[in-house]
C-alpha cells in the first residue's frame, strides 16, 4: 500500500496509513515464512491462480486471527482473510 502511495503522491493517503500503522500490531517476517509464503505463491501459480508477490503472502503466515490489510483482496483472500486497508 505505502509504495503505491509514494507512486502516486498522495500525501494524505501516507498520512492515513501512518495513523493506521501507529494502531496497529505487526508481526515479525522470518525467512522461514518468506519460504513458505514462496510456496504459497508457486502452488497458487501451478493452479492457474493469479497470486500476489511471495512477499505479500508472507502476511497470511501469522497464527490466529488477523485480517490482512492489502489493495490485493481477490488475490490474498484464498490464502487469509483479507479487507481494502481504507476499510478496515
Amino acid at each position: 500500500v505505502r509504495r503505491e502511495l509514494i507512486r502516486a503522491a498522495k500525501t494524505r493517503g501516507l498520512e492515513r496509513l501512518d495513523r493506521l500503522c501507529d494502531e496497529l500490531h505487526y508481526h515479525a517476517i522470518s525467512a522461514r515464512v518468506m519460504r513458505d509464503a514462496a510456496e504459497l505463491w508457486a502452488r497458487a501459480r501451478r493452479d492457474g491462480h493469479p497470486a500476489a508477490h511471495a512477499r505479500d503472502l508472507a502476511a497470511t503466515a501469522p497464527a490466529g486471527s488477523v485480517i490482512v490489510a492489502t489493495t490485493n483482496v481477490a488475490h490474498l483472500e484464498r490464502y487469509v482473510d483479507a479487507a481494502v486497508w481504507t476499510d478496515i
